[in-house]
This record gives structure tokens, sequence and C-alpha cells, in this order.
């Protein structure tokens, strides 16, 4: 047996070993998720998070030492839904009418879905917990700031503004947001996506133009 034989046979276990951790990280989160969604934010404690997941409570602490942990993974978890669907990289030389539309589409796929309510859940309330706030406000602001810099990058060359192309990004999620609380209250689909149309419509408008004041 070679050298590189056995470094091959030593790094397979690495691997499957990595792998299997991967998968019970994602199984922890989707029943921290499960949780928030079903019964909301109070009732998300690591070990119902342990019992829903099905692992003992000293897996979960291996992965997620703390519930704050647990909760900057689930918001992570909601970042990458985002980001994941759609290349900046990608967008930056399409067309601005089929820019608007795929960035807008990227959003809707998570607000509009059902993990969404998660996401709502710690939102409003990190802030009520105040050996919370500080780590998933720090969060926050860094994946606002990010994604206020891709914004950018994908319409350099709006005519707009740098405050005024990121205060159509405001202007977007403030929308997407107010619709589906609407689709949670039990609006028809349909409704939601004739309003993610509109929306579409007035950021193309918008980003054409030489100023919006």
């Amino acid at each position: 047996m070679t050298d590189t034989d056995c470094g091959t046979g030593d790094a397979r276990p690495r691997e499957l070993k990595q792998a299997r951790s991967e998968l019970m990280r994602e199984r922890l989160i989707d029943a921290a998720v499960k949780i928030l969604c079903e019964d909301g934010y109070a009732a998300l404690t690591t070990p119902k998070v342990a019992k829903v997941a099905g692992v003992s409570r000293g897996a979960l602490q291996y992965h997620f030492p703390s519930r704050v942990d647990l909760i900057l993974a689930v918001r992570t978890r909601m970042g990458v839904m985002v980001s994941s669907s759609v290349s900046v990289a990608d967008l930056i030389h399409l067309p601005l009418e089929e820019k608007v539309s795929k960035l807008v589409d990227a959003y809707w796929s998570f607000i509009g879905s059902a993990d969404y309510v998660a996401a709502l859940e710690i939102r409003l309330n990190e802030r009520l917990e105040s050996e919370h706030s500080q780590p998933l406000s720090r969060h926050l602001t860094d994946l606002t700031e990010q994604r206020d810099r891709d914004w950018l990058r994908v319409f350099a060359d709006s005519p707009l503004s740098t405050d005024e192309i990121i205060g159509l990004r405001r202007f977007m999620l403030d929308s997407l947001r107010g619709f589906a609380l609407r689709q949670m209250e039990g609006s028809d689909g349909s409704h939601s996506r004739f309003l993610v149309r509109i929306v579409k419509l007035a950021l193309l408008e918008a980003l054409q133009k030489n100023n919006l004041h």
C-alpha cells in the first residue's frame, strides 16, 4: 500500500464525519424553524428543539452551545435562502428588466414562503431579550449592509444616487413583507403575485429615472 493510498483512506472517514455533522446541524435548524412557525418564539427552547429533532440535548449542545447560537443559525439560513437563489455576478450583465424580475422573485421566494414566519418571529422578539439583542442586532445589521452592497453592484449603471438605490431596496422589502403578512391572514396567493408584479414595475420605472425627487 502506498502513502497516497493511506492518505486517501484516512480522508474518507473524515469526509463522512463532516457530512454527518452538517446533516445534524441542518436537522436541528429544521426543528427550530418548525417550532418557530408552529408555536412561536417563546416555545423555542433547546430541550424542545432536541425533542423535535429526535436527538439528545448533548448532540444539540455540541453544535449549538446556546439558544442564541441556534437562533443565529436560523437567521443565517434565511439569508442564504435569498442569496443562493440568485448570483450578483450573474445579474450584473443582464438587462435592467431581467435584473429587477430575478431579484424580486428571489426575495419573494423566501418572504412569501412559510419559513418567513420563523424569521419574523425572531425579528419581532429579539429586542425583548437583552442577552440576545446584541448578537442578533449585529448579525442583522451585517446582513443588511451586505445586501445593500450587492444592490449597489447590481444597479451600478443606474443614474440614481446610492441613497436612492438603497431606498428602493427598502421599498421592495417593505412591500413584500406587507404582502406576506396579508397572505398569512388568508389572502389569495394570486393576489400576492399580482402585487409582486406591481413592485417590479415600480422598481423598473424608478431605476430608469435620473432622480426620485
